[in-house]
């Protein structure tokens, strides 16, 4: 159509052009208002469903939708003074997403509106047919249909609603609860939710609708939108600026800081220690040194490697301890090589992601303030695998005061860093715990930034408390006396701290002021006289605080 019209234009056919330009926009307009629905079935016959809520057209590919919010849906337009009859039916839908495993729902309205407890739900496995049956009460006037919970792309590539004999209905919810006792050892929170599944299959013998469909319904109870951390990866870092747009970035930033790495070095397994370097090495952010301290390794390996990454690059800069002093000493020695104005710290067998220098570079760039900052942060197997994220809190000193929940990757200004004296000895195996309370009390928690990502990949092998606190329960005693110290230098002498049941996790039981302030128990009540006795004569008999009224 587009040749045609140029092939028009300049030889007098203004009419039959502005004619055919019509058309074009029209069918262009058709198109459009196509794209921006989905078809659906119900009893053979063709439905629209139309987004209403928190779905738009995804602009990476106009055949898949994208939910940019909690509550997605669309409204399905039935005919004009039409209702489904009351009765059985079968909703077959499937879908495709980034995310494995959506939660979809489908609201039915018979005549008072949408409610929650009108509704059926369907876990639905990326690419594969899910089917659910169910039963309505009276005629269904509306319906509306929520493909996901979350936010996220998506399509759907068929939805379909069929009336149903009560006999197929049977059938149907007979066939899936068998299929599920068939895979019970593989369902865990099957065997949470319903009776023991030998026992069912005994009882499907006997035919009972309503014991079946009771059965059937407990399928569904417990279902969620789950997303493995795999799916997560997939999801939300796919997401994230390109190499080549970082870089981009990187040129048009005001200020560049260098940022020195920090890395003590103790007899550490030949392949992780390349792995811990090679991701520096790989980082988009250019700017940046690598400063290793080597713990007089008894393993020449060791040794040998460092020299190889030195000679290979000149911003990795390595030392040579002649007496092995442990990682507070081994750390200070690495901090006396760097010449940044920031400071990070990585484990000698942990790694960064490719872009972690970059949103630090960022921040520290429209940030002047900033003292520190730290990331979110994954545990990494032996063979790679990416496990338990953690996705921390912005700065919170009460959860700090429990245990160190900023951990990695965490920097600080070099200036921060030398008023401090570098790390403590003596305070191995939570050195960088009380470096950070030291750190926060100087700066009384002024310039403190969180990074919402995840840039560090801790490894988790033997020996290592990334996989097991109590792998180095020294880690425990230290983090006692690096939070007493902090106590005792900011006025809170009379505090108690005590370990708690969960390694590397303290608690703190604070001095009652003296003299005991005022509380003031206010019991708002009305008649029942027997409940406001109970509370008042609790309160009397039990209190053990005086000053109360």
């Amino acid at each position: 159509c587009v040749e045609i019209v140029f092939r028009c234009r300049g030889h007098g056919f203004r009419n039959i052009d502005s004619i055919i330009t019509y058309k074009i926009l029209n069918r262009v307009t058709i198109m459009e208002s196509l794209l921006n629905w989905e078809i659906a079935y119900i009893s053979d016959k063709l439905v629209q469903l139309m987004p209403t809520n928190h779905i738009i057209k995804s602009s990476k590919n106009v055949l898949r939708w994208e939910s940019i919010g909690p509550d997605p849906h669309y409204n399905v337009l039935l005919p004009e003074n039409c209702s489904l009859r009351k009765g059985w039916w079968r909703w077959q839908l499937k879908m495709t997403s980034a995310r494995r495993v959506l939660l979809a729902k489908l609201y039915l309205d018979m005549g008072e509106g949408f409610h929650e407890e009108e509704h059926i739900s369907i876990q639905v496995k990326s690419g594969d047919l899910a089917e659910r049956i169910f039963y309505s009460e009276k005629p269904i006037r509306q319906l509306r249909f929520d493909p996901r919970e979350s936010a996220g792309d998506f399509s759907i590539d068929l939805f379909r609603l069929d009336p149903i004999s009560e006999r197929s209905a049977y059938d149907g919810m007979k066939e899936k609860i068998e299929t599920i006792i068939c895979q019970k050892n593989q369902n865990d929170s099957l065997q949470d939710s319903m009776m023991d599944f030998s026992e069912k299959k005994e009882r499907l013998s006997i035919r009972s609708l309503a014991y079946v469909k009771e059965c059937y319904q407990t399928i569904f109870d417990r279902q969620t939108e789950t997303i493995s951390y795999d799916d997560w990866i997939l999801e939300y870092e796919s997401k994230l600026p390109k190499k080549e747009e970082i870089i981009s970035n990187i040129w048009f930033m005001k200020y560049r800081p260098i940022i020195s790495i920090i890395v003590p070095v103790y007899n550490t397994p030949k392949k992780y220690l390349r792995e811990c370097i090679e991701s520096v090495l790989n980082q988009y952010y250019p700017d940046w040194e690598l400063c290793i301290a080597d713990d007089n390794s008894t393993n020449l390996e060791v040794k040998s490697i460092l020299r190889e990454y030195a000679a290979k690059d000149s911003r990795i800069k390595v030392v040579f301890r002649n007496q092995n002093g442990h990682i507070s000493k081994a750390s200070n020695s690495a901090i006396e090589l760097l010449t940044g104005d920031y400071i990070a710290f990585l484990d000698h067998d942990d790694t960064l992601s490719p872009y972690a220098l970059y949103y630090v570079a960022m921040l520290i760039s429209t940030k002047p303030d900033v003292n520190i900052i730290y990331s979110d942060e994954d545990i990494m197997s032996e063979s790679g695998k990416r496990l338990t994220p953690h996705f921390k809190s912005d700065y919170n000193l009460d959860l700090l005061l429990t245990h160190n929940y900023i951990t990695h990757f965490c920097v600080y200004r070099r200036s921060l860093i030398s008023y401090l004296g570098g790390l403590r000895i003596g305070y191995e195996g939570s050195q960088d715990y009380d470096l950070l309370l030291r750190a926060v009390s100087h700066i009384k928690h002024q310039g403190i930034y969180h990074i919402p990502m995840i840039l560090y990949h801790w490894r988790a092998i033997e020996g290592s408390t990334a996989l097991q606190a109590g792998e180095k329960s020294y880690t425990v005693s230290a983090g006692l006396k690096a939070l007493r110290s902090y106590l005792d230098n900011n006025g809170h002498k009379n505090a108690d701290v005590v370990p708690s049941s969960i390694d590397n996790f303290h608690r703190i039981f604070w001095p009652i002021p003296q003299p005991n302030p005022m509380v003031s128990l206010l019991i708002p009540a009305r008649d029942k006289k027997e409940v406001t006795e109970v509370a008042v004569e609790s309160i009397i008999s039990k209190t053990t605080y005086k000053n109360y009224e």
